[in-house]
Protein backbone atom coordinates (compact mmCIF):
# COMPACT_ATOMS: atom_id res chain seq x y z
CA UNK A 1 0.00 0.00 0.00
CA UNK A 2 2.85 2.36 -0.84
CA UNK A 3 1.60 5.88 -1.47
CA UNK A 4 -1.67 5.38 0.38
CA UNK A 5 -0.72 7.87 3.15
CA UNK A 6 0.87 11.32 2.75
CA UNK A 7 3.67 12.49 5.16
CA UNK A 8 1.01 13.71 7.63
CA UNK A 9 -0.72 10.32 7.79
CA UNK A 10 -3.74 11.32 5.69
CA UNK A 11 -5.04 8.93 3.02
CA UNK A 12 -4.32 10.12 -0.50
CA UNK A 13 -6.62 7.71 -2.30
CA UNK A 14 -9.17 4.99 -1.47
CA UNK A 15 -7.61 1.50 -0.97
CA UNK A 16 -8.25 -1.14 -3.58
CA UNK A 17 -10.04 -4.43 -2.78
CA UNK A 18 -6.73 -6.28 -2.86
CA UNK A 19 -5.12 -3.78 -0.49
CA UNK A 20 -8.09 -3.95 1.85
CA UNK A 21 -7.98 -7.77 1.93
CA UNK A 22 -4.23 -7.68 2.54
CA UNK A 23 -4.74 -5.21 5.37
CA UNK A 24 -7.53 -7.33 6.87
CA UNK A 25 -5.37 -10.47 6.87
CA UNK A 26 -2.49 -8.60 8.53
CA UNK A 27 -4.82 -7.17 11.16
CA UNK A 28 -6.28 -10.59 12.02
CA UNK A 29 -2.82 -12.13 12.28
CA UNK A 30 -1.59 -9.38 14.59
CA UNK A 31 -4.73 -9.64 16.69
CA UNK A 32 -4.25 -13.41 17.11
CA UNK A 33 -0.60 -12.94 18.13
CA UNK A 34 -1.60 -10.23 20.59
CA UNK A 35 -4.18 -12.55 22.21
CA UNK A 36 -1.52 -15.25 22.60
CA UNK A 37 0.79 -12.80 24.35
CA UNK A 38 -2.00 -11.70 26.71
CA UNK A 39 -2.76 -15.35 27.55
CA UNK A 40 0.94 -16.01 28.27
CA UNK A 41 1.15 -13.06 30.66
CA UNK A 42 -1.97 -14.24 32.50
CA UNK A 43 -0.32 -17.64 33.01
CA UNK A 44 2.70 -15.92 34.54
CA UNK A 45 0.42 -13.93 36.85
CA UNK A 46 -1.29 -17.14 37.98
CA UNK A 47 2.12 -18.48 39.09
CA UNK A 48 2.85 -15.44 41.28
CA UNK A 49 0.81 -16.61 44.35
CA UNK A 50 2.60 -19.95 44.25
CA UNK A 51 5.99 -18.26 44.10
CA UNK A 52 5.07 -15.94 47.01
CA UNK A 53 4.00 -18.97 49.06
CA UNK A 54 7.37 -20.62 48.38
CA UNK A 55 9.21 -17.51 49.58
CA UNK A 56 7.14 -17.40 52.80
CA UNK A 57 7.86 -21.05 53.45
CA UNK A 58 11.57 -20.44 52.89
CA UNK A 59 11.52 -17.66 55.50
CA UNK A 60 9.88 -19.94 58.10
CA UNK A 61 12.44 -22.72 57.56
CA UNK A 62 15.57 -20.55 57.46
CA UNK A 63 17.20 -22.08 60.55
CA UNK A 64 16.60 -25.63 59.36
CA UNK A 65 17.90 -24.88 55.88
CA UNK A 66 21.30 -23.64 57.05
CA UNK A 67 22.62 -27.20 56.95
CA UNK A 68 21.26 -27.48 53.41
CA UNK A 69 22.63 -24.16 52.13
CA UNK A 70 24.35 -25.83 49.20
CA UNK A 71 21.03 -26.99 47.76
CA UNK A 72 19.41 -23.64 48.54
CA UNK A 73 22.14 -21.83 46.61
CA UNK A 74 21.62 -24.18 43.69
CA UNK A 75 17.87 -23.53 43.74
CA UNK A 76 18.47 -19.79 43.89
CA UNK A 77 20.86 -19.94 40.95
CA UNK A 78 18.31 -21.95 38.97
CA UNK A 79 15.60 -19.42 39.81
CA UNK A 80 17.88 -16.60 38.67
CA UNK A 81 18.54 -18.41 35.40
CA UNK A 82 14.80 -18.84 34.92
CA UNK A 83 14.24 -15.17 35.72
CA UNK A 84 16.89 -14.21 33.19
CA UNK A 85 15.18 -16.37 30.60
CA UNK A 86 11.79 -14.82 31.41
CA UNK A 87 13.28 -11.36 31.08
CA UNK A 88 14.80 -12.31 27.74
CA UNK A 89 11.46 -13.62 26.51
CA UNK A 90 9.63 -10.51 27.71
CA UNK A 91 12.16 -8.28 25.99
CA UNK A 92 11.66 -10.32 22.83
CA UNK A 93 7.90 -9.94 23.14
CA UNK A 94 8.34 -6.19 23.58
CA UNK A 95 10.40 -6.00 20.41
CA UNK A 96 7.79 -8.00 18.54
CA UNK A 97 5.02 -5.73 19.81
CA UNK A 98 6.99 -2.69 18.70
CA UNK A 99 7.22 -4.25 15.24
CA UNK A 100 3.49 -4.99 15.23
CA UNK A 101 2.77 -1.44 16.36
CA UNK A 102 4.83 -0.07 13.49
CA UNK A 103 3.08 -2.33 11.02
CA UNK A 104 -0.35 -1.33 12.28
CA UNK A 105 0.56 2.35 12.17
CA UNK A 106 1.46 1.91 8.52
CA UNK A 107 -1.34 -0.45 7.51
CA UNK A 108 -4.34 -0.25 9.88
CA UNK A 109 -7.29 2.07 9.14
CA UNK A 110 -7.35 5.20 11.31
CA UNK A 111 -10.55 4.14 13.13
CA UNK A 112 -8.81 0.95 14.46
CA UNK A 113 -5.42 2.38 15.35
CA UNK A 114 -6.51 4.08 18.57
CA UNK A 115 -8.15 0.94 20.01
CA UNK A 116 -5.13 -1.21 19.21
CA UNK A 117 -2.73 1.34 20.69
CA UNK A 118 -4.66 1.46 23.98
CA UNK A 119 -4.67 -2.32 24.18
CA UNK A 120 -0.95 -2.42 23.49
CA UNK A 121 -0.21 0.18 26.19
CA UNK A 122 -2.22 -1.80 28.76
CA UNK A 123 -0.38 -5.00 27.82
CA UNK A 124 2.96 -3.24 28.05
CA UNK A 125 2.10 -1.85 31.49
CA UNK A 126 1.12 -5.33 32.72
CA UNK A 127 4.42 -6.80 31.52
CA UNK A 128 6.41 -3.99 33.13
CA UNK A 129 4.61 -4.48 36.48
CA UNK A 130 5.30 -8.23 36.33
CA UNK A 131 8.99 -7.64 35.61
CA UNK A 132 9.23 -5.16 38.50
CA UNK A 133 7.59 -7.58 40.96
CA UNK A 134 9.94 -10.39 39.98
CA UNK A 135 13.00 -8.15 40.35
CA UNK A 136 11.85 -7.05 43.83
CA UNK A 137 11.25 -10.68 44.85
CA UNK A 138 14.74 -11.86 43.91
CA UNK A 139 16.34 -8.77 45.43
CA UNK A 140 14.58 -9.54 48.72
CA UNK A 141 15.78 -13.17 48.67
CA UNK A 142 19.35 -12.04 48.00
CA UNK A 143 19.19 -9.57 50.90
CA UNK A 144 17.95 -12.30 53.26
CA UNK A 145 20.86 -14.56 52.31
CA UNK A 146 23.27 -11.67 52.85
CA UNK A 147 21.80 -10.97 56.30
CA UNK A 148 22.19 -14.63 57.33
CA UNK A 149 25.85 -14.55 56.29
CA UNK A 150 26.50 -11.36 58.23
CA UNK A 151 24.75 -12.74 61.32
CA UNK A 152 27.07 -15.76 61.22
CA UNK A 153 30.08 -13.42 60.99
CA UNK A 154 29.12 -11.32 64.03
CA UNK A 155 30.32 -13.95 66.59
CA UNK A 156 33.84 -13.43 65.18
CA UNK A 157 33.78 -9.81 66.33
CA UNK A 158 32.53 -11.03 69.72
CA UNK A 159 35.51 -13.41 70.01
CA UNK A 160 37.96 -10.64 69.16
CA UNK A 161 36.42 -8.27 71.70
CA UNK A 162 36.57 -10.96 74.39
CA UNK A 163 40.19 -11.70 73.52
CA UNK A 164 41.19 -8.03 73.83
CA UNK A 165 39.29 -7.75 77.10
CA UNK A 166 40.99 -10.83 78.56
CA UNK A 167 44.37 -9.51 77.40
CA UNK A 168 43.82 -6.25 79.27
CA UNK A 169 42.56 -8.01 82.40
CA UNK A 170 45.19 -10.78 82.42
CA UNK A 171 47.45 -10.30 85.46
CA UNK A 172 49.93 -13.05 84.63
CA UNK A 173 53.48 -12.04 85.50
CA UNK A 174 55.04 -14.50 83.12
CA UNK A 175 55.31 -13.11 79.58
CA UNK A 176 55.16 -16.66 78.17
CA UNK A 177 51.88 -17.33 79.96
CA UNK A 178 50.44 -14.06 78.68
CA UNK A 179 51.53 -14.91 75.15
CA UNK A 180 50.02 -18.40 75.40
CA UNK A 181 46.68 -16.96 76.56
CA UNK A 182 46.70 -14.48 73.69
CA UNK A 183 47.56 -17.26 71.22
CA UNK A 184 44.69 -19.39 72.54
CA UNK A 185 42.22 -16.52 72.02
CA UNK A 186 43.44 -15.99 68.45
CA UNK A 187 43.17 -19.74 67.77
CA UNK A 188 39.60 -19.83 69.09
CA UNK A 189 38.65 -16.88 66.90
CA UNK A 190 40.18 -18.52 63.82
CA UNK A 191 38.38 -21.78 64.54
CA UNK A 192 35.06 -19.95 64.91
CA UNK A 193 35.68 -18.23 61.59
CA UNK A 194 36.49 -21.54 59.86
CA UNK A 195 33.36 -23.11 61.36
CA UNK A 196 31.25 -20.23 59.99
CA UNK A 197 32.79 -20.67 56.53
CA UNK A 198 32.17 -24.41 56.64
CA UNK A 199 28.45 -23.85 57.17
CA UNK A 200 28.44 -22.12 53.79
CA UNK A 201 30.43 -24.84 52.04
CA UNK A 202 33.80 -23.01 52.23
CA UNK A 203 36.69 -25.21 53.41
CA UNK A 204 40.49 -24.71 53.45
CA UNK A 205 42.67 -26.67 51.02
CA UNK A 206 45.06 -29.08 52.74
CA UNK A 207 48.25 -28.39 50.78
CA UNK A 208 51.22 -28.92 53.11
CA UNK A 209 53.20 -32.00 52.04
CA UNK A 210 50.75 -32.82 49.24
CA UNK A 211 51.75 -33.33 45.60
CA UNK A 212 51.64 -30.05 43.70
CA UNK A 213 48.30 -29.73 41.90
CA UNK A 214 48.01 -26.71 39.54
CA UNK A 215 44.24 -26.92 39.82
CA UNK A 216 44.31 -26.03 43.52
CA UNK A 217 47.87 -24.71 44.09
CA UNK A 218 49.63 -21.59 42.82
CA UNK A 219 53.40 -21.99 42.87
CA UNK A 220 55.34 -18.81 43.68
CA UNK A 221 58.76 -20.44 43.92
CA UNK A 222 60.85 -23.49 44.84
CA UNK A 223 62.93 -24.34 47.91
CA UNK A 224 65.13 -27.21 48.95
CA UNK A 225 63.80 -29.60 51.56
CA UNK A 226 65.22 -32.67 53.26
CA UNK A 227 61.78 -33.85 54.40
CA UNK A 228 59.43 -32.99 51.51
CA UNK A 229 59.86 -34.99 48.25
CA UNK A 230 60.46 -33.16 45.01
CA UNK A 231 57.29 -31.87 43.37
CA UNK A 232 55.41 -31.67 46.68
CA UNK A 233 54.30 -28.59 48.61
CA UNK A 234 57.09 -27.64 51.01
CA UNK A 235 55.53 -24.49 52.48
CA UNK A 236 52.10 -22.80 52.34
CA UNK A 237 52.34 -19.02 52.06
CA UNK A 238 48.62 -18.38 51.77
CA UNK A 239 45.82 -20.86 52.49
CA UNK A 240 43.49 -21.71 49.60
CA UNK A 241 39.77 -22.42 49.86
CA UNK A 242 37.07 -24.34 48.01
CA UNK A 243 33.34 -23.65 47.97
CA UNK A 244 31.01 -26.62 47.52
CA UNK A 245 33.91 -28.61 46.07
CA UNK A 246 34.87 -25.92 43.54
CA UNK A 247 37.96 -23.74 43.73
CA UNK A 248 37.36 -20.39 45.43
CA UNK A 249 41.00 -19.31 45.84
CA UNK A 250 44.16 -21.36 45.13
CA UNK A 251 46.73 -21.93 47.83
CA UNK A 252 49.96 -19.99 47.26
CA UNK A 253 52.81 -22.40 47.93
CA UNK A 254 56.52 -23.05 47.65
CA UNK A 255 57.30 -26.32 45.87
CA UNK A 256 60.07 -28.63 47.03
CA UNK A 257 62.90 -29.34 44.61
CA UNK A 258 64.25 -32.07 46.86
CA UNK A 259 67.52 -32.22 48.79
CA UNK A 260 70.45 -29.97 47.94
Amino acid sequence: MNGYFDPLGRPTRPPTIGEFNQLLRAYRKLKEQNEKLVALIKEYEKELPKMRAEVDQAKAETDKLRSQLRQTNADLAEARREMTEWRRQLEEYKRELEQYKTQLREAAPPENETDWREGYLRLRADMENYRRRQAQRFEQVAQEHQQRILLDMLPLADHLEMGLQHLQEDEADDAATLLNNYQANIQATLQAFLDALKRYGVEPIAAQGEPFDPEFHEAVGQISSDDIPEGHVAQVLQTGYTMNGRLLRPARVLVSRGKE
